[in-house]
């Protein structure tokens, strides 16, 4: 029987102990990479954590404080409509109890404003959800530039710069708060397609039973139709006996090729020609 040769079996050990060394190297460096994922991403799970309950309480402080920028409310009388109106929404959705419904009008001049405002009152008030404003249409809205100048942040700034949600929300009455896109001369192209937009919108979700948004029309900025992408339904406003129907349908077509989800058509400014009691039994 042969012997291995001595001189073999050292140069054999010494050959080995190198790549051992190495191998237990990176043993234990893959393990104290592993370690530090794992403490990573407990350290960002806290964060989140903090972060909300920090927005959450500071919602909380607001809706204690008095109102700081009241806006008017509608002296409409049309709590019926929008309580059906509300109702009908509910019915057309998956998730009814958290949703973010566009207000939006094919032209300049039909109103959307007064009924998204009348809307998300209505709500908050008969039915005591955590309701939000969301002002889009800030070229038409001069109480955006007011809300700006008091401090209020604006959620084009919170998408773009990571800023805190309750930064940009301000108190209407008992459950009924507001926010706006920008108060600038021009607003920022494809904001809400930005990652941060997304962020907002769960935000929204999180914090809000119901989120109306008061766009502009769809005929003369492509904010409205960036925004139905996003959002769980769409109510076209038109103003009766004033929008043509072709101009409606014109608009109904856009938005449903962007993505959004009609779910009814609301008709301003309509003339009763007979007792309001008449109507109500047809």
């Amino acid at each position: 029987m042969i012997q291995p040769d001595p001189a073999d079996r050292s140069s054999i050990i010494t050959k080995t102990k190198p790549e051992e060394r190495r191998h237990r190297l990176v043993l234990i460096l893959n393990k104290l990479w592993e370690t530090i994922q794992v403490k990573l991403r407990n350290i960002k799970g806290t964060i989140n954590v903090l972060r909300q309950k920090k927005i959450a309480k500071n919602l909380q402080r607001k809706i204690q404080k008095p109102t700081e920028f009241p806006a008017p409310i509608s002296p409409i009388e049309m709590d019926e409509e929008m309580v059906q109106l509300y109702q009908s929404i509910r019915s057309q959705l998956k998730d009814p109890e958290t949703m973010i419904i566009q207000f939006v009008g094919s032209l300049r001049g039909e109103g959307t404003s007064n009924i998204a405002l009348e809307f998300a009152h209505t709500v908050a008030l008969k039915f005591s959800k955590r309701t939000l404003l969301f002002r889009a249409d800030w070229l038409n809205d001069p109480l955006c530039e007011q809300l700006m100048n008091n401090g209020t942040k604006s959620i084009e700034g919170i998408a773009q710069n990571g800023l805190l949600l309750d930064e940009a929300v301000s108190r209407i009455s008992a459950g009924l708060f507001q926010c706006f896109i920008s108060a600038g001369q021009e607003l920022s192209p494809g904001v809400y397609d930005l990652p941060g937009m997304k962020q907002v919108w769960q935000q929204l979700r999180e914090h809000f039973d119901v989120v109306v948004i008061d766009s502009p029309p769809v005929s003369s900025c492509a904010d409205g139709l960036a925004i139905c992408r996003g959002v769980d339904g769409v109510i076209l406003v038109m103003k009766a006996e004033s929008t043509r129907w072709p101009v409606a349908m014109a608009a109904k077509e856009k938005i449903i090729k962007n993505g959004g989800k009609i779910l009814g058509f609301v008709f301003n400014d309509r003339r009763f020609y007979i007792p309001g009691w008449i109507y109500r039994r047809l």
